[in-house]
């Protein structure tokens, strides 16, 4: 502590609010993990434990433990990906930041109506990749082809909004990347 405080830690704007500037404060644990920040490799972290976390990963509360599948599923999905892309704050060289009134800003479903049949483990069973090669796995259109059924799509118009969804998710992380001058160098979604 002592030595802390000769490193000036204590006047620090985090430390200084606290009653004690050496405690943390007590930090509720989760399992699911909205990140701060993305590049390329796009996905939210679900844990089979629950564990604090601060900084770089946000925790995520849900009211109902029930609904935890059905949020961890649609939190995963394209579709919510696309709309980060659309409401995050671009950084240079291509990443972007996402703080919480961000996440609170972005439209999203009354998923308390919502069941998505979907085993989020099979996605998880694998490491994510970068956008590009993402939306070509079988397991990520599986989880897709759910989301847009518990949404209310008929079945029969699904393969061609995955289609759409693909396209439209790929240009805007590639325009993105592009507006940074750090492409990834993957292409565009192509059919």
């Amino acid at each position: 502590i002592e030595w802390g405080e000769k490193q000036g830690f204590h006047r620090r704007p985090t430390c200084r609010a606290r009653a004690e500037w050496y405690e943390l404060p007590e930090l509720e644990e989760a399992r699911i993990f909205p990140p701060m920040s993305w590049m390329d490799v796009i996905y939210i972290p679900v844990s089979k434990e629950p564990y604090v976390c601060d900084a770089r990963l946000y925790a995520l509360y849900p009211r109902k433990d029930k609904l935890e599948n059905t949020i961890a599923c649609y939190l995963n999905s394209t579709l919510f990906y696309l709309t980060v892309e659309l409401y995050c704050r671009r950084l240079g060289g291509g990443a972007t930041d996402i703080k919480v009134e961000d996440y609170e800003e972005m439209p999203v479903p009354d998923l308390s109506r919502m069941s998505i049949n979907f085993d989020l483990n099979h996605l998880f069973q694998r490491e994510p990749l970068k956008y590009a090669e993402e939306v070509k796995q079988q397991d990520r259109k599986e989880l897709d082809r759910a989301v847009l059924l518990a949404l209310g799509f008929p079945q029969e118009k699904v393969e061609q909004l995955l289609d759409e969804l693909y396209r439209a998710f790929c240009e805007v992380v590639e325009d993105r990347l592009i507006k940074a001058k750090e492409p990834t160098g993957i292409p565009i979604w192509q059919e």
